[in-house]
């Protein structure tokens, strides 16, 4: 069981940074997550515009009366978009029975890459900055580091930064180390979260502060994904924490998943780190169920920025040759991965590609015809 994994963060830059215009596949339907139902206690629930991009997420807290289930809003996230790239994240919470914005989430961009995101808190009826964070890239167009800063005095003062590390092998991401500022504008370590994998699965991720008694790091948490060799529809999740030198298991949770329906195939507001869909989950220290709820993304066809349907692509999932159909000319055909790095370049008005090369997964490919660009997601088998 093999899967080309992405983690959080990485997926997080995915959906603000890329134009998530999607082709409807003559032979699998795309599935969106709409909701997650943990056993009658709380309810997640969330809705996509028709080029699959997420566009609000509801949090909900169940009551009982003598009656029915009565479900209570209890946050409510709504994403904005301009030309397929997140513009805003705007987050809700009601007071006195009215909903109420909190926090406002702010994208610029370098080109097709998120470059800064600003946080700002609704106070007295006006968006007021609190901090930001900055993202930067490698050679190869991978992340590589995210400065954080505060605004205070009209003026942001950065004071941490997270630096990516990957495998030279795999571009698999391998560690997250978390620096602050400390005088003279030296970085001082402060935490980091390393991860290890199987076959292409993440399987195992620790994180560790940094103990400046020891001058060493000390684990904190440990997350395991343990896979079963004889079932591809079974996993165990679990979580340990480290006290007195010693891992201790805190949490356990067996994740039935459909493995007739691979993570490609699916259009979800997180990431997972799973292959397959997930139906449900079960964690035996609480005895809650976690039941996850999809349903087919409705889309007539391939939806351009500007709204009309105009350009396509065939087969999609592809093997060997992907096929596209414009009623332009075509210039130019650009294919990106997941993390934006360019995959593939084709210059010229060809209608047929050759896609052999590309190893299996989940890419983006950018058509510039008539001085327009069309972003299409592709799934490579």
């Amino acid at each position: 069981m093999k899967t080309k994994t992405t983690f959080l963060i990485l997926l997080s830059l995915l959906w603000i940074q890329t134009s998530k215009c999607l082709a409807a596949s003559s032979n699998e339907a795309l599935l969106k997550l709409d909701s997650i139902l943990v056993s009658g206690f709380t309810k997640y629930q969330y809705s996509y515009n028709e080029q699959g991009q997420l566009i609000s997420e509801r949090f909900f807290i169940v009551t009982e009366d003598s009656i029915n289930m009565i479900y209570n809003l209890s946050t409510l996230t709504e994403h904005f978009y301009e030309n397929g790239k997140k513009t805003s994240s705007v987050v809700s919470r009601p007071r006195e029975g009215v909903i109420t914005p909190f926090t406002r989430t702010v994208y610029e961009y370098d080109g097709e890459k998120l470059s800064v995101e600003k946080q700002e808190n609704f106070v007295n009826n006006q968006w007021i900055t609190d901090k930001k964070s900055t993202c930067f890239y490698n050679e190869d167009g991978l992340l590589s580091n995210i400065e954080y800063s505060v605004f205070r005095n009209d003026v942001f003062l950065l004071i941490e930064q997270d630096v990516y590390q990957y495998d030279e092998q795999s571009n698999e991401l391998s560690c997250i180390l978390k620096q602050m500022l400390i005088p003279e504008n030296q970085w001082s370590d402060k935490s980091k979260t390393e991860f290890t994998y199987e076959s292409g699965n993440l399987v195992c991720q620790i994180d560790y502060n940094y103990n400046d008694t020891i001058n060493d790091w000390r684990a904190t948490l440990k997350k395991e994904y343990i896979y079963n060799a004889s079932d591809d529809n079974k996993v165990i999740y679990r979580e340990y924490y480290f006290v007195e030198d010693a891992f201790v298991l805190a949490l356990e949770t067996e994740i039935t998943l459909d493995s007739t329906c691979p993570s490609e195939n699916l259009i979800l507001p997180f990431e997972n780190n799973l292959p397959y869909k997930v139906e449900n989950e079960y964690n035996s220290q609480s005895q809650k169920v976690s039941n996850y709820y999809y349903s087919p993304l409705e889309t007539s066809g391939v939806i351009s920025l500007d709204g009309s349907v105009h350009t396509s692509i065939y087969p999609n999932p592809a093997k060997d040759i992907l096929n596209i159909r414009s009623n332009q000319c075509i210039n130019a055909v650009d294919i990106f991965d997941v993390s934006g790095r360019l995959s593939a370049v084709h210059s010229g008005p060809a209608t047929q590609l050759d896609i052999s090369a590309l190893t299996q997964g989940i890419y983006y490919v950018k058509i510039s015809s008539a001085g327009q660009c069309t972003t299409l997601k592709l799934i490579k088998r």
